[in-house]
């Protein structure tokens, strides 16, 4: 029990097995007992902790919301870009309950984390579209080749994080951190991979191009590809 009478799950301060041990029974008044000693953190409990970490979060989200203001100049792509934080949430779930891990203090700093993650990736593709648009591509093939150009470098970054956190999910203090960046980081990115590029044509209301301004931006595809080859 914590201190304001909430109960606390045991598995938030160790690990319990069943082991054979020596035909000793003890008795008390004629009756079974067993005797379990353990030692007790009287300062701060797993549940208070995890509430100042929530109060914590606060100014940090506000902190975010102003640098991805600053970098993206755009009230509506900023608004785009936090609605894929949750998007990890599809993963770390179902890994949490597959690998029977709590979902505790060491839990939503690895969602933190994530949050960080899956919106840096959404930021990458938005500056790419805007970098298309830039080259002259109309809005629905520069949504269309930003994805195809960033799918790769987002896969590979993704699977290098989750296989550095492989180790960490042998920790006991650090395993619950580790199994939810590897499925979050996993689900999310592919989620955005998908996801990302039909929000941002619903978002900005982008819609196929007429058959002839099909033709013209393959005929500018074909002249850049000319021009690159013979600078080369």
């Amino acid at each position: 029990m914590s201190k304001d009478g909430r109960q606390v799950p045991l598995d938030q301060f160790g690990h319990s097995e069943i082991r054979f041990a020596e035909l000793i029974l003890k008795r008390r008044d004629r009756k079974p007992v067993i005797t379990i000693r353990s030692d007790i953190n009287e300062a701060t409990q797993p549940p208070e902790v995890s509430q100042q970490v929530m109060k914590a979060l606060q100014p940090l989200i506000a902190a975010t919301l102003i640098v991805i203001i600053l970098q993206v100049r755009s009230l509506s792509t900023t608004t785009m870009v936090m609605l894929t934080a949750p998007l990890g949430l599809a993963g770390v779930v179902p890994t949490l309950l597959l690998f029977n891990q709590p979902f505790g203090f060491n839990a939503i700093l690895g969602l933190i984390g994530l949050a960080g993650i899956l919106m840096r990736n959404t930021l990458i593709l938005t500056e790419q579209i805007k970098e298309n648009q830039a080259a002259g591509l109309d809005d629905y093939h520069a949504v269309i080749e930003a994805t195809v150009q960033r799918t790769r470098p987002v896969i590979l970054t993704a699977l290098a994080a989750i296989l550095a956190f492989i180790p960490l999910t042998h920790s006991v203090f650090w395993g619950s951190m580790a199994y939810t960046l590897i499925g979050g980081t996993a689900a999310g990115t592919a989620m955005i991979l998908l996801f990302l590029p039909a929000l941002y044509a619903v978002w900005f209301r982008i819609k196929p191009p007429k058959a002839e301004a099909c033709q013209q931006t393959d005929i500018q595809r074909e002249l850049g590809h000319g021009q690159a080859m013979a600078a080369e």
